[in-house]
Parts: C-alpha cells; structure tokens; sequence
C-alpha cells in the first residue's frame, strides 16, 4: 500500500490539533493531506507510480493551501472530523498526477469521484452530531509531496518529491529503486 500527499508541517498541526473537536484525535505527527492512494505494494508498480510523480513534479512550483473550515465527512462508521482544505493549485496538481497515474498504467483507488483535500483532526463515534465551525484562515506552502509506502504493520519507506526543478532525478531513482528492492529481500 502506498498513498501520495501531503505532510502538514509541525507549527500548522500543532495549531490544528488545539482545535476544539469531538472524538479520538489524530496524533499531530501523522497530520496530512491525501492526493492519491494505491493498494499495489508490488516493487516494480511502486516504482512507476514514483518515476511517473517525479516526472510531473519535476519542475513544479510550491503549493499553496489554506484552511478555515471543521467539517465531517458522512459514515456509517466512526466519523471522520476534517480541516477543509482550500487550494486551486494542489487541485491541478492532483489531477495531472491522477490523469499520468492512469495513462501509465499506475492503479489507483477511485473510490471518491470528486477529490475533496482535507486534514484528518479526529474520530467522533458513528452517530454522534458534528457542527462545523470556522476558525480564522491557517495558509501554509508545501514544498515538496510525500509518498508513504509499506504495510500498516511496519513503518515503511517514504519519498519525497520537491516541488521545484530538480537534477539527478536518474540517480534518485535508482536509489529508491534500491532502497526498495533490499527492503523486499529482508521481508521474505
């Protein structure tokens, strides 16, 4: 399993985890945004979806996002208690990667039709009420994404991909291709 985003910066969860939310909050240190997810935890598909996000990274500008908005999604389960995430630019960015994911043949969860960016700040239990609040508009610039790789059970690999022109993609690359390959051997 391996999913891209976006890591919400220490100073910005340490504000957002003071929010005054029902339910089991999310530690701070686990804050982030989601752009895609994949359940494929397969080297060599793990290394396309990371040559491919590199590619349409490569020469990105910083990402803008801003939020002011407690909401919920709705469930039948636990209730996810979210920041609303607001940003044009990481609506694009996700798209374009969405659109290269697909063409190259990277598999990806569609579940949710509409990409909807949001920070997880808690759990309320299934049936509790929900009010949404707004509170005065936290701006933060992501520099670079994040892909979070591994099984639940450990803790994985993760990659980052600035959002800036970057040199020696190649060797990166291959490196994380490495990385990857000698954590497989080690597994089993």
């Amino acid at each position: 399993m391996a999913f891209l985003g976006i890591r919400v910066p220490e100073e910005i969860a340490n504000v957002l985890s003071r929010l005054d939310v029902s339910g089991t909050k999310e530690p701070r240190d686990e804050m982030h945004v989601t752009m895609l997810l994949t359940d494929n935890d397969d080297v060599d598909a793990l290394m396309l979806a990371i040559r491919t996000t590199m590619e349409v990274t490569r020469g990105c500008r910083p990402v803008q996002l801003t939020t002011s908005l407690v909401t919920s999604f709705p469930s039948d389960q636990d209730i996810p208690v979210i920041a609303k995430v607001e940003s044009p630019a990481l609506h694009e960015l996700q798209e374009r990667i969405k659109q290269e994911w697909a063409a190259k043949g990277v598999e990806f969860s569609n579940k949710f039709h509409e990409y909807n960016p949001h920070c997880t700040l808690a759990y309320s239990p299934a049936g509790s009420q929900v009010t949404d609040q707004t509170f005065d508009a936290i701006t933060w610039t992501a520099t670079h994404l994040e892909m979070w790789c591994g099984r639940h059970d450990d803790s994985g690999m993760n990659v980052l991909f600035p959002l800036h022109e970057t040199e020696n993609v190649e060797a990166s690359l291959k490196l994380i291709e490495a990385a990857f390959r000698l954590a497989a051997v080690s597994d089993g």
